[in-house]
């Protein structure tokens, strides 16, 4: 389903999508000079499929949908950017597998595609697109979870391997989960935030190190700083970059623990500089925490209350964006506390609880937040993504 807040419109794209047709950190919506473009993932006895439609928000329309490939399962989803010449840039993600990419034939068109063709491997998608056109591409390692590895396509160009930006550290050897983001100002420096969880468990004694960090670069990716301008070896560790959030354990024995602090890859720039939206269990279960640069370009921290006292948020997975007149957006899923928390901390559980959830706006304009309820309070819906400015969509 595809809704626009600005015309008050909701559509129904499709019947099949899989349990995470809309998941993900990497942007699925492109709106470009009349015309908002959507990728998902369908589900069917087959197997899995990536499709693309268009909404006209002229004539109230929608075209498709047209199939992009066939996922191997259902972490193998797409997501899209588009070029400052209007042509519609996609990646589906593979899952520890090769990822591919394609281009649309025609400018805000698509209905048509290029041939698939290899764009790196990996999980996790994110792609943006830059001032000139290139295109940047972050995905989890797909040699056992190891980090993230960085890949580019200049215009006209072929894609390019670039390294791997982070690292998993050594005796850190069971599951990895390396959420990024991107977002490229207004004067073409790329800004990057990512979740590290690692530990030494594939099911158990995973996530025992948490962070969410930051760096930057001002050179399409050659080199990496922090906000201060101190220079990032890669691949980094949060001890080198920006920590806005960490958490570290000795033991966790909870099957499969859910992330205790996570950005799921929410950054935009505005003309101030980035705005990271992330949020923390460490505390109080289910803090909306907003972190930007001051004057001085050290961190600042606002806590965000949305006055839902016995609903909090679990994550922000593709839930923050930025208008042009650089109002601030956030819509995420709260749910009730009690059924599906320990000790303050959301369990693995809750994600099949659909029990009483709300979707919210969460609005920053002249300096205050507001909040409202962005679907009727019974509705039922997974996996919310919000459209955020990756190229010539900002």
């Amino acid at each position: 389903m595809i809704h626009s807040r600005e015309f008050n419109v909701t559509r129904l794209i499709s019947q099949i999508g899989s349990e995470r047709a809309t998941s993900g950190a990497g942007n699925k919506v492109v709106t470009y000079e009349g015309r908002t473009h959507v990728v998902w993932q369908d589900v069917t006895r087959e197997g899995y499929f990536n499709r693309v439609c268009t909404f006209d928000r002229d004539t109230g329309e929608c075209l498709g949908p047209f199939t992009l490939n066939q996922g191997r399962d259902n972490h193998a989803r797409p997501v899209m950017t588009i070029d400052h010449q209007g042509y519609l840039q996609a990646i589906m993600s593979g899952h520890n597998s090769p990822v591919t990419y394609r281009r649309s034939v025609r400018p805000n068109d698509a209905s048509e595609w290029t041939e698939g063709e290899p764009a790196g491997s990996g999980t996790y998608p994110v792609v943006v697109c830059g001032l000139d056109d290139a295109l940047y591409l972050t995905v989890r390692s797909s040699n056992r979870w190891d980090g993230v590895d960085f890949y580019s396509k200049d215009k006209g160009g072929v894609w390019e391997a670039r390294g791997k930006l982070v690292k998993r550290r050594e005796d850190y050897t069971g599951y990895g989960a390396f959420q990024t983001g991107m977002a490229v100002g207004a004067d073409g420096v790329i800004h990057l935030v990512v979740d590290f969880y690692e530990g030494i468990g594939i099911h158990d004694h995973r996530g025992l190190h948490q962070a969410v960090c930051y760096m930057c670069s001002r050179d399409g990716g050659e080199t990496w700083e922090r906000a201060d301008g101190a220079r990032v070896e890669l691949p980094a560790r949060p001890e080198q970059l920006d920590v806005l959030a960490r958490s570290e354990e000795d033991e966790r024995h909870e099957p499969m623990p859910r992330p205790e602090v996570l950005s799921q890859g929410c950054i935009v720039v505005s003309s101030e500089g980035p705005h990271v939206l992330y949020i923390s269990h460490l505390d109080e279960p289910g803090e909306i925490v907003h972190a930007y640069l001051n004057a001085k370009g050290v961190w600042e921290r606002e806590y965000i209350d949305a006055g839902f006292s016995d609903h909090r948020p679990t994550g922000c997975r593709g839930a923050f964006s930025m208008d042009e007149a650089g109002t601030l957006y956030a819509l995420l899923e709260f749910q009730p506390l009690g059924r599906g928390w320990n000790e303050g901390k959301p369990t693995r559980g809750l994600n099949w609880e659909t029990e009483d959830k709300r979707l919210v706006w969460l609005t920053l304009q002249d300096g205050d937040w507001n909040t409202r309820l962005a679907l009727p309070q019974d509705a039922i819906f997974n996996e919310a993504n919000l459209e955020r400015p990756t190229g010539a969509n900002t």
